[in-house]
């Protein structure tokens, strides 16, 4: 699931902010927006984020966060085909994905220990890692490319379906353990 919405992700790093410059004549302030806007919900929900999401159900969680990073996504070419995106429109749709991913980055994180026994955690978190590093190299390339035979708008629905698959993948994930007791 992870790797499969990291990798439509990598369209997308390439393909907002070009969305932004070629369609809206976006300013260079605009493209510094644009990019806060991803990275505020971080700096605001990031403490609490973590302390919400363990005491939920971690597949739900993932399973709504990318459902979530789905909408947002799937909005700007729609707005855009629809003659309808503003530079505000993608600074909104960026800042509530970004809060989605937040709650998905979360929720991975805490998952494996509920997933693997303890003496198998290390080979887990490292292949996630391995996973997550080659997703994002080989991403960024095929994004690119994705981009210029596509367009950046149209290219970011391959993102909003990576987001869906990503979270039907977490759909069908086992029930980890019961989260931990608060007391």
């Amino acid at each position: 699931s992870d790797a499969i919405s990291l990798a439509g992700s990598s369209i997308s790093f390439i393909a907002v902010p070009l969305t932004a410059v070629v369609y809206l004549d976006a300013s260079p302030a605009e493209l510094g927006y644009l990019a806060a806007a991803g990275l505020m919900p971080q700096l605001l929900l990031g403490l609490p984020a973590g302390a919400w999401v363990d005491r939920l159900s971690y597949k739900n969680v993932l399973v709504w966060s990318n459902a979530v990073q789905s909408a947002t996504t799937i909005l700007i070419p729609v707005l855009f085909l629809l003659d309808r995106l503003t530079i505000g429109s993608l600074l909104v749709l960026t800042a509530l994905g970004a809060v989605g991913s937040l709650f998905a980055a979360v929720a991975g994180q805490s998952l494996p220990p509920r997933l693997v026994a303890r003496d198998d955690l290390m080979e887990a978190n490292g292949l996630l890692v391995l996973t997550r590093s080659t997703t994002s190299a080989v991403g960024s390339g095929v994004g690119g490319t994705l981009v210029a035979t596509l367009t950046a708008p149209i290219a970011i629905i391959l993102d909003a379906l990576s987001f869906a698959a990503a979270g039907i993948t977490a759909l069908r994930m086992r029930s980890p353990r019961t989260p931990r007791n608060h007391a």
